[in-house]
């Protein structure tokens, strides 16, 4: 007959443990498209526009390569020409655009 292996506490411990740490990073640090352009119109709402260009992508970055100029232009048009207060958004389906270049 076969001795049944149990499963020593402290493995046992450390795998419950590493499982527990898994879940808390996906459920407190939630990733994806929808979240970036969340975090990035709320920074923008908020005037952090620093905030707001880090979360760029390569390619916008491209576009604004120096962030002190897109935080000076973003907040002389936003809150000195068009003096804008609040504004909203909606996050719908995403869609790929293939070779942009607006």
């Amino acid at each position: 007959m076969r001795r049944q292996g149990k499963i020593p506490i402290g493995v046992l411990t450390a795998i419950l443990m590493v499982l527990a740490a898994g879940a808390c990073i996906i459920f407190l640090f939630p990733s994806g498209s929808k979240s970036v352009v969340e975090d990035f119109y709320e920074y923008e709402s908020e005037a952090e526009f620093g905030k707001s260009w880090e979360l760029l992508s390569s390619e916008m970055k491209q576009r604004f390569p120096n962030r002190a100029d897109y935080v000076q232009n973003r907040s002389h048009v936003f809150l000195q020409h068009i003096d804008v207060e609040t504004f909203q958004y909606d996050v719908g389906r995403t869609k790929i655009v293939k070779n942009w270049s607006g």
